[in-house]
This record gives structure tokens, C-alpha cells and sequence, in this order.
């Protein structure tokens, strides 16, 4: 059952993990060229809309308030 827990925990994207392959990207951009970019702009990406997601759902609530 736990391997099974770590399998799932595994799978999902978190802030941290996105910043961690920016770095691994950028690192293999630096050493190996350009053809890592797409990649790279595409965890960008990612790591922009989550943290736009955050921040609209921790305002949500104060519009609540203030309604």
C-alpha cells in the first residue's frame, strides 16, 4: 500500500518540482544548446499559470468578504 501512495505522491506537480526542472533545463541549455528551450518555455509556462492560480484563490476570499 505505501509503494502504492509513493507511485501517486510521485505523480503530482508541485511549485517546488517545476522550479527544480527549470533548473535542470537551464543547466541543459547551458551545456547542451538550444534545442532544450521548448521544453524549458513550456515549465515556465506551467509554473506561471499555478502561480496565478494560487493567487487568485487566496484573493477569493477577500472578495467574499468585501461583497
Amino acid at each position: 500500500m505505501s509503494q502504492e501512495r509513493n507511485v501517486q505522491q510521485a505523480g503530482i506537480i508541485t511549485e517546488e518540482r517545476l522550479e527544480r526542472a527549470l533548473e535542470v533545463l537551464s543547466a541543459l541549455v547551458s551545456e547542451h544548446g538550444e534545442k532544450h528551450v521548448p521544453l524549458r518555455a513550456m515549465i515556465e509556462g506551467q509554473l506561471s499559470d499555478m502561480r496565478a492560480r494560487m493567487t487568485l484563490r487566496d484573493t477569493m476570499p477577500a472578495y467574499a468578504e468585501a461583497g
